[in-house]
């Protein structure tokens, strides 16, 4: 009985990544751009973080599918969305940046009583953005995600899960990015002028 408290305790006060609402602004072109925080998974060992984000202009919205990774993921990549009713949804890159960061090692050793510090390394990071309907958001909201592959025709890396785990998170994203924008509607129409009752 004491391990299971003690466990629940421990479960209690580790963070748990939720997704939540990274950026929320207004472009130099006017749009609104609202983007999740991402959520890493493994496919075949190496690590990808998905999340959402839309640019609203008052009369439309576009959704775009994030995906990033220190992996290298060409201009030319495609991802396979598998459903678990066999539905596939296609989605190609529209948009590719690298940048390099500076990531530490974290490795520290100790020599007697003097303790050492690894030096940090740089390494190329990839994020993409792939436009994604609300109608292929519906039925990843629906069905569920089975298996993903990501890559180009002939080089790809893919994974599949047994319980929807990436499915169930983007769903949780697209419910907070439209809290989001039901809130802002709400606030806008509340503005007012800064003259008003001064």
């Amino acid at each position: 009985m004491k391990k299971l408290l003690v466990i629940l305790c421990i479960l209690c006060i580790v963070p748990v990544k939720a997704q939540s609402i990274d950026v929320d602004r207004i472009e130099s072109d006017g749009k609104h751009q609202i983007m999740t925080t991402t959520k890493g998974y493994k496919i075949e060992g190496e690590k990808y973080n998905f999340g959402l984000k839309i640019y609203e202009d008052g009369h439309s919205i576009d959704w775009l599918l994030l995906v990033s990774s220190f992996n290298p993921i060409p201009e030319n990549t495609i991802i396979l969305i598998k459903l678990y009713n066999d539905e596939v949804i296609e989605l190609s890159a529209n948009n590719v940046h690298t940048g390099d960061v500076t990531t530490s090692s974290g490795y520290i050793y100790n020599v007697g009583r003097v303790g050492y510090v690894s030096p940090s390394t740089s390494a190329t990071y990839y994020s993409s953005v792939y436009a994604i309907s609300p109608e292929d958001l519906t039925r990843i909201d629906d069905y569920g995600i089975e298996k993903i592959r990501i890559g180009t025709d002939l080089k790809f890396v893919e994974e599949k899960w047994l319980y929807n785990q990436l499915g169930k998170y983007l769903s949780k994203c697209r419910n907070k990015i439209m809290k989001r924008l039901e809130k802002n509607k709400s606030k806008a129409n509340e503005q007012r002028s800064i003259y008003d009752g001064f």
